[in-house]
């Protein structure tokens, strides 16, 4: 009996390094600080991917990708142009989705953070917002991207962004997120980083 016992221990033990040992190929849950292309952009589960057919009153050219030169370190690049008219009202809204690899436990989880780089050159009115969706609706808020930063040597203002949402138990399995221009006509690239979600504010 005891030999059986160790056995499944062995057994055990092994299952769990092969499934540690995989997992390092595998895009991140819950935390993405966008260190390669490959967990990042366009890669299939636990990447993120452009929604076009869920944009709203947005007729730009648009293109997702990843970067690492612009501030030399991996980031998500996203360009943008609101300088159509018809992309110029207070709610233009591209959209970005992730089918997660493994759903998330949003048990305690009540935020969605990042770092949000944009370039104040690129404008001359207007300012962002950003809304999560997430599966069945839930979690599901807005908040207006802070103007205040820290100012790039490149000329780029980096904002921390918090999107705070109500506790609901559950699993997430996909979440859309959006950089709305707000009777904007911004043209040029943003960038979002460590985007995280975490414990209720």
């Amino acid at each position: 009996m005891k030999k059986l016992i160790l056995t499944i221990l062995a057994l055990c033990l092994m299952s769990a390094f092969v499934f540690a040992s995989g997992k390092k190929d595998r895009a991140p849950v819950g935390n993405w600080t966008f260190d390669t292309a490959e967990t990042s952009v366009d890669n299939g589960g636990g990447t993120f991917y452009l929604t076009k057919s869920e944009f709203y009153q947005y007729v730009g050219d648009i293109a997702l990708s990843w970067d690492d030169s612009t501030f030399g370190d991996g980031m998500l690049k996203l360009d943008l142009d609101f300088s159509d008219p018809e992309s110029q009202n207070d709610w233009s809204e591209p959209k970005m989705a992730i089918d997660l690899p493994v759903s998330f436990n949003m048990r305690n989880i009540g935020t969605l953070s990042f770092d949000f780089y944009f370039d104040p050159e690129a404008r001359t009115i207007g300012s962002f917002k950003t809304q999560l969706f997430g599966t069945q609706g839930v979690p599901h808020a807005n908040v207006d991207i802070p103007e205040e930063g820290e100012t790039m040597e490149n000329g780029f203002v980096k904002t921390a962004v918090v999107i705070p949402f109500d506790v609901k138990a559950g699993f997430l399995t996909d979440f859309r997120l959006s950089i709305i221009g707000s009777n904007t006509d911004y043209i040029g690239p943003v960038y979002i980083d460590n985007l995280k979600f975490g414990p209720p504010q």
